[in-house]
């Protein structure tokens, strides 16, 4: 069995953000219409 190794690179930054309710629902791939996920029983 051979291995073939690759080079690795240094990350030289991580940027991280917040996204707004319209940019979440502009980027969805469903329509929720109910905001509720779970009933009296959590079912």
């Amino acid at each position: 069995m051979s291995y073939t190794f690759s080079r690795t690179k240094m990350i030289e930054k991580i940027k991280f953000g917040l996204l707004s309710p319209d940019e979440i629902r502009k980027m969805s791939a469903a329509r929720i219409i109910t905001a509720d996920t779970y009933d009296e029983d959590g079912l």
